[in-house]
């Protein structure tokens, strides 16, 4: 018999995955805001957006083939701490420089949803 996932798991998971997609997405309607706050141009903080959605790519090419060798249990645990450290330097970004990095590892450590499915469930 196939396992199956409860309605609140489901319900839990599917939020989860669009939190987190959104999530590319979301600087790129403050790009204006953000560099009136920085005093830099327009086509200068649009590296921003790039940067974020270079770091997913680069999750994906790099973190996903790490759980075939190392367990979800560990990943999501480092994930977690590294995740939480590239979100307090997005926070408190004082220059464009600190920002563009921080949002590139920001999206690299996206790709703990695709190992949230095997933690939850074992």
């Amino acid at each position: 018999m196939k396992p199956t996932l409860s309605n609140p798991l489901l319900y839990l998971m599917s939020i989860t995955a669009g939190l987190v997609v959104a999530n590319l997405y979301y600087s790129q309607p403050l790009l204006h805001l953000i560099s009136v706050e920085f005093n830099v141009s327009e086509s200068a903080v649009s590296n921003v957006a790039l940067f974020t959605q270079l770091g997913y790519a680069f999750g994906l090419l790099f973190i996903i083939p790490l759980g075939d060798k190392i367990s979800n249990h560990t990943i999501l645990q480092y994930d977690f701490v590294l995740m939480l450290m590239a979100l307090l330097a997005t926070a408190f970004s004082n220059s464009l420089l600190l920002l563009i990095i921080s949002s590139f590892f920001v999206a690299l450590r996206r790709q703990f949803r695709n190992y949230l499915y095997q933690w939850l469930h074992n």
